[in-house]
């Protein structure tokens, strides 16, 4: 049986630590990527079912991460869930 791949994208070790434990506890498959330029780069090379991404990260955040991803052909059908810790 082929589990569904996650891809988890943050710039923050512990809650991609944490999400993928709780997540595999799951049955799913977790890959995980530390920042947006690496979470792109991951996705291109795995084509997960579903891509978790933080929104507030340095060099690329969430949201260019999910222009990018929305502008290749390749990746654009993947739905991406933005996470934020934010309390705006």
């Amino acid at each position: 049986m082929i589990l569904p791949t996650i891809l988890l994208v943050d710039d923050d070790c512990s809650i991609l630590s944490a999400w993928k434990r709780i997540l595999q506890l799951e049955g799913f498959h977790v890959e995980i990527a530390s920042g947006g330029r690496a979470g792109f780069a991951a996705a291109k090379k795995i084509l997960p079912s579903l891509i978790v991404t933080d929104q507030s990260m340095p060099e690329m955040d969430g949201i260019e991460l999910c222009r990018l991803l929305k502008s290749d052909p390749e990746l654009a059908l993947i739905p991406v869930v933005l996470a934020s810790a934010s309390y705006n």
